[in-house]
């Protein structure tokens, strides 16, 4: 998080795209067609670290030569993967991170990249991808304001990013394994720390942190952030806490009664790191809902900014200011039809259990263009097991990674009324009032494509549409095509301000039921 990166996995600017389209433009010389058959380079969909380290850091490069850039790209998705956001499977990183990596020059227009930035291009000076302190350094280029200029080439009144930086969350792993690294900085004094003032030292809010880490903070910082020349090398603690953020005077240097950090974490290292979004859930809702913690209010700023390091800082908008709108999409009637018993003589695309499914026309087209204009979500009121099986045969890879969820039945509201298809399945309703613990959409901005009108009667009106219920039999479909029905509806819906005003002044498919929110749904006309 202190890179603008969230514990989430996601790159904070959102971007999504196919993954094969963003490694060839993160790394052109190493251009790939298939991700699939690559095993050296990708695993589940993500760059593997190893192949970041056997391709790069035996690579001798000068700065201008073509290969540059790439290899910086590499340094970074490395020390994202090893010590900013671990990914809970080891040695993979997102390749989603490769947007924020885009164009490196314009990173350092950030506060949070330009600490990174600055570290990094020392330490490809260097020719060391080990990148060991890289948290660390960032953690003292923050904190301390000569460093600050000194790297940032920075000087002058306005504050600098500590104010709005969500404190990073796992510091420990990295700082632990930071005690044993080495990591070379140019142009760094021998008495450069201990000539720092206490007014020049800028206060960290660890609050934030449970009472141990705060201990553990403390004495991985004092026994590795110590310049000694031009190198940042591990002994004794140092004695001056303040240039750590700390206002507490340590007069004895043995840390002997403070907790051992690496007797609190796993004996096998990173392979084993903590899942930070299951241990600070709150971190992790505010950066699924793109509104990221804040540090203190500044009182000199006219407007406060969600995510602004300086006040001149590009905003990272959360979900509920977006223009984006929400399209869930159902999958039996909609994007297939599944048949039961498996009818003899027609070619479907899949078998689950005793039913057949048949993939709609223009199907995969349909999601791609979906894609394009809206957030997509899928929720169906089939088990978990046939929805899974079931997207996998429909839509590609690329396709199901770019979807915002992926919902079954255990998300529907489960009631004793049985369904008009068939008296042996309950109804289910599809509340869109659950989306709230995705955050960022409402009635205002979302729509639920179901062909059946029963689904959305515990909704609010004019939130939903009801296509004709697909046949596999009716060979001339073409609802999801280019000038489809479905289609051409959707284009219009995405250059819409509202969804429910849209949808009330322009009807589609079945008639909705008349709903009451109230109501249990025994009354339904149809049931």
């Amino acid at each position: 998080m202190l890179t603008g990166l969230p514990v989430s996995g996601k790159p904070v600017l959102g971007h999504t795209d196919d993954p094969i389209i963003l490694f060839n433009k993160a790394f052109p010389s190493s251009r790939i067609e298939d991700y699939k058959t690559e095993t050296a380079i990708f695993g589940k969909g993500k760059i593997k670290t190893t192949w970041l380290h056997n391709r790069f850091s035996s690579l001798q490069v000068n700065e201008g030569d073509p290969l540059w850039d790439e290899y910086r790209r590499a340094f970074m998705l490395w020390c994202i993967s090893s010590y900013i956001v671990p990914d809970a499977s080891t040695g993979l990183v997102e390749i989603e991170y490769t947007t924020v990596l885009g164009d490196l020059e314009d990173i350092g227009n950030y506060a949070w990249g330009a600490a990174a930035w600055a570290t990094m291009q020392h330490q490809l000076k260097s020719r060391k991808l080990n990148g060991m302190a890289f948290a660390l350094v960032v953690f003292m280029v923050l904190r301390v304001q000569p460093l600050h200029d000194l790297l940032l080439g920075y000087s002058g009144e306005q504050p600098i990013a500590e104010y709005q930086f969500p404190l990073i969350l796992s510091y420990l792993t990295p700082l632990t394994k930071s005690c044993n690294s080495r990591c070379c900085l140019k142009n760094m004094s021998y008495d450069f720390l201990a000539t720092v003032r206490p007014d020049q030292v800028n206060p960290n809010p660890y609050t934030r942190f449970p009472p141990r880490c705060k201990d553990q903070l403390f004495k991985a910082c004092s026994k590795t952030l110590c310049f000694n020349r031009v190198v940042v090398e591990p002994h004794e603690p140092n004695r001056i806490p303040g240039q750590f953020g700390f206002v507490e005077v340590v007069v004895d240097p043995d840390f002997s009664h403070f907790p051992d950090i690496k007797d609190q974490l796993p004996k096998k290292g990173p392979k084993k790191c903590r899942d930070l979004s299951k241990e600070y859930a709150r971190f992790t809702k505010f950066w699924n809902d793109r509104s990221p913690l804040r540090g203190p209010l500044l009182d000199n700023w006219e407007v406060q900014p969600w995510m602004e390091e300086y006040q001149g800082d590009i905003v990272m908008k959360d979900a509920s200011n977006s223009r984006r709108k929400l399209l869930i999409l159902d999958i039996n009637g909609l994007l297939a039809d599944i048949v039961e018993p498996i009818p003899r003589g027609n070619k479907f695309c899949l078998r689950v259990g005793s039913k057949a499914v048949f993939k709609r026309p223009h199907c995969e087209d349909f999601m791609l263009f979906c894609l394009e204009r809206f957030d997509v979500g899928i929720w169906s009121s089939k088990t978990k097991k046939n929805v899974d099986s079931i997207l996998a045969r429909l839509l590609s890879f690329h396709t199901r990674f770019q979807l915002k969820f992926c919902w079954d039945q255990s998300n529907c509201t489960v009631t004793n009324l049985k369904t008009p298809e068939s008296g042996n399945k309950f109804v289910m309703y599809k509340e869109i009032k659950k989306l709230s613990a995705i955050g960022g959409y409402d009635e205002s901005n979302t729509l639920l494509v179901d062909d059946s009108p029963y689904k959305a009667y515990k909704n609010s009106p004019n939130t939903a549409i009801f296509p004709k219920t697909y046949s596999y039999k009716n060979l001339e479909d073409d609802s999801l095509g280019p000038e489809g029905d479905l289609r051409v509806y959707l284009e219009g819906l995405a250059l819409a301000e509202n969804v429910q005003e849209y949808v009330k002044n322009h009807p589609f498919g079945q008639r909705p039921i008349n709903n009451d929110p109230d109501q249990d749904g025994s009354d339904f006309p149809n049931l």
